[in-house]
């Protein structure tokens, strides 16, 4: 899941980057970049989807009492019960939160690369190791931004792609319904659940993302 996840996110973040450039421009603005990455996380979600439902529910099976051998044993049980939509329930929470992540995500760290790289590099020595101590905490702090903002819909988007699960009665009427309900017997504090243990995943994550793949970039392209 990964591979094809990162490689998609950033080939379609550079693909959109090159067409909403204007002739002569050398540096987006803001909005362009955040219009560029939040189409490629709006058309790397919807490419990937399924592989993202197979990971929750993997994941999240034994809490529902799911015995699944594997991803094969996985995808095999979801269309039996679930058919071929099964593979997308949750896919509007996961574009609507998605797609603003990757955005967010991938504006911010050119946003702060260009902003605090210089002083990064010259706090931790320059050379290399200054450029590559930027690259990783500009996209730690991308990272962590984008996760931020972005928190609740991924929760939503959780709770719909295990809803139903293993023959269970629906609980949810859509993204909407999930929401209200989330948040009338929970409070809105139910939104962020989780959010303390992603953000230390993201930390480490979204910085060795950008350290890669601006690494093998410039090995690869020049």
């Amino acid at each position: 899941r990964v591979v094809p996840v990162y490689a998609l996110k950033f080939g379609f973040n550079d693909t959109f980057k090159g067409i909403v450039k204007r002739p002569g421009q050398t540096k987006l603005d803001f909005s362009q970049l955040i219009v560029s990455g939040t189409m490629a996380g709006l058309f790397q979600a919807c490419i990937t989807y399924p592989l993202e439902l197979i990971r929750t529910r993997l994941t999240l099976g034994p809490a529902y009492g799911a015995e699944y051998k594997g991803i094969l044993n996985c995808a095999v049980q979801t269309y039996k019960q679930e058919g071929l939509l099964g593979f997308y329930k949750g896919l509007t929470p996961t574009i609507w939160s998605g797609a603003p992540y990757v955005g967010l995500q991938m504006s911010c760290y050119d946003l702060f690369i260009r902003k605090f790289s210089k002083p990064i590099e010259d706090a931790t020595g320059g050379g290399a190791t200054g450029r590559t101590a930027a690259k990783l905490t500009c996209g730690a702090i991308s990272g962590i931004t984008a996760q931020t903002l972005t928190y609740p819909g991924d929760t939503i988007r959780r709770r719909m792609q295990t809803d139903g699960m293993c023959g269970r009665p629906k609980i949810y009427n859509g993204m909407m319904d999930c929401f209200w309900q989330t948040v009338s017997k929970e409070g809105y504090i139910a939104l962020f659940r989780g959010w303390g243990t992603n953000c230390i995943r993201a930390i480490p994550g979204a910085g060795i993302q950008f350290l890669a793949y601006d690494t093998f970039k410039t090995l690869l392209v020049g």
